[in-house]
């Protein structure tokens, strides 16, 4: 039997945690004079969709890195991942990248922020910066720069939160190992969450 099953409404037990509840309540209610409620909105991609190829698109805005994971190197979730491959040179401007359009799940303005996350797989040792981008003047809204151990198995990387002010931004996994041509990675399952306060 579970714990709430175990504490009825008709325990002394049970009525205390309701008195204490409603009074913690009643004090952030008087403390602040409304209530704040906080709503959260998730964005799930795991690039499983038949359109997957043609939504994430790489540097050229080409298609396709996402593909099939067959056999020893899987998804992280499903049969498909996205591949953000080696670069082909040793220019330190060269990169790679792979991303896609994403509109927002939430509300404009201070009162909301956003964080995105991604799982990776490394082959080598890739340096990866991973990117929202406002499109209309191609700067950063957040940026974090990862270099990756190789073979590390599959591990979530997160941005830093933003505040966001526009609804549609580009999400980038950017790869920029150019002293190292052998690394790439793998990439699957993207959450961006955004969360709203309100008071």
């Amino acid at each position: 039997m579970s714990r709430f099953d175990e504490l009825g409404i008709t325990s002394p037990r049970w009525w205390r945690r309701i008195a204490a509840i409603v009074g913690t309540s009643l004090a952030l209610v008087a403390a602040t004079g409304v209530p704040a409620h906080a709503g959260s909105v998730t964005l799930y991609d795991d690039l499983e969709a038949p359109d997957a190829p043609y939504v994430w698109t790489n540097e050229q805005g080409a298609c396709c890195y996402v593909v099939f994971i067959p056999g020893e190197y899987h998804a992280h979730s499903g049969t498909q991942a996205g591949v953000v491959p080696n670069v082909q040179s040793t220019a330190p401007s060269a990169w790679t990248s792979l991303g896609r359009s994403v509109h927002l799940p939430g509300a404009l303005g201070t009162s909301t922020t956003c964080n995105a996350s991604i799982w990776v797989y490394p082959f080598g040792a890739p340096r990866l910066n991973l990117e929202v981008i406002n499109p209309t003047d191609w700067t950063y809204i957040s940026l974090s720069t990862v270099t990756l151990t190789n073979y590390s198995d599959w591990q979530q990387v997160s941005l830093p939160r933003w505040t966001p002010f526009t609804s549609d931004v580009i999400f980038r996994v950017s790869n920029r190992a150019y002293e190292a041509n052998y690394s790439s990675a793998m990439i699957d399952d993207l959450r961006i969450v955004c969360t709203t306060t309100r008071v």
